[in-house]
């Protein structure tokens, strides 16, 4: 018998039968990239653009006699409407002016006597206004709109941006604040499409400008070094230094460069008029007169 089992195996292999086993692995696959040609590599992931703003109505700016302006009032008010208070944007060499809260923004072209609201996609954390009336508008989710007098819009992400992040207009260029000790000022001269990132050393960073040579200088304020409980001492609290677009360290500003910071008029407006937030209205203050520019609170 058992020969007889040997000899039946036996013949079966001989036949070609296939044994109850685990199938042989496939040999492995291999590529063969012939000498002097590379390997294409996969293409980039392409992120969706950011898209723009929708475009908004041109607008011709236009400036007025600020005597003939808004609604004579007796007094500005002196309740407070807390996160229904308007913060003003203005410019001094555009009659353009803007009061916004953290969800409306709306904007005048001809000097305060009319206001339209932007809408705006997301909270609004900051809005400046250039030299050409172009309305630049920082949101809480680190997105900058930008509004053109013509109607045009764009969109840049600013990831660099923390949330108390500020934007301030000087002649041409945009500076991104953030307003701390140890700041790192951002500076664009193209409407925030680059960005030259300055690293700013001495104390708190109060006002900044760039010279039409390059030099970029910086005003330091001191205040909340020196004062305390007790008081603020004698002074000086306030001191310039300078650089230059290219980086390096600050050094003591010259007296010309001095000059160009610590005296920007920023909430007035093209007339030297402060635009001040009244119950809930836009106010032109002139001396001891008041204007109202708008009548309506925000929502």
């Amino acid at each position: 018998m058992r020969w007889f089992v040997f000899a039946c195996v036996l013949a079966g292999t001989r036949l070609g039968a296939t044994l109850v086993g685990p199938a042989p692995a496939p040999p492995p696959v291999q590529v063969v990239v012939p000498v002097g040609r590379m390997v294409e590599p996969l293409a980039p992931v392409v992120k969706p653009p950011l898209g723009a703003p929708p475009a908004t109505a041109a607008h011709r700016i236009t400036c007025g006699d600020p005597n003939q302006i808004g609604t004579p009032i007796a007094k500005l008010a002196t309740e407070s409407y807390g996160d229904h208070d308007w913060v003003i944007a203005t410019s001094q060499r555009t009659c353009v002016i803007a009061g916004w809260t953290a969800g409306e923004l709306i904007v005048s072209y001809d000097d305060g006597a009319t206001f339209a609201p932007i809408a705006i996609a997301a909270k609004i954390q900051s809005v400046a206004i250039g030299d050409t009336g172009t309305l630049y508008v920082l949101r809480a989710d680190a997105m900058l709109d930008i509004f053109h007098a013509d109607g045009t819009t764009a969109r840049r992400a600013l990831v660099f941006a923390n949330d108390e992040a500020v934007l301030v207009t000087r002649g041409s260029w945009l500076w991104l604040s953030h307003r701390v000790v140890g700041d790192q000022p951002s500076l664009s001269p193209d409407e925030g499409a680059t960005w030259i990132h300055l690293r700013w050393t001495e104390s708190y960073l109060a006002d900044l400008a760039v010279l039409a040579d390059g030099t970029v200088v910086g005003q330091s304020d001191f205040h909340g070094d020196v004062c305390d409980h007790f008081g603020c001492g004698d002074g000086p609290f306030t001191a310039e230094y300078e650089t230059t677009l290219a980086g390096g360290p600050w050094k003591p500003a010259t007296r010309s460069h001095a000059r160009a910071v610590g005296t920007n008029s920023d909430g007035k407006d093209r007339h030297g008029f402060e635009i001040a937030s009244n119950s809930g209205r836009l106010v032109r203050v002139m001396g001891s007169r008041l204007r109202a520019l708008s009548t309506r609170r925000p929502s």
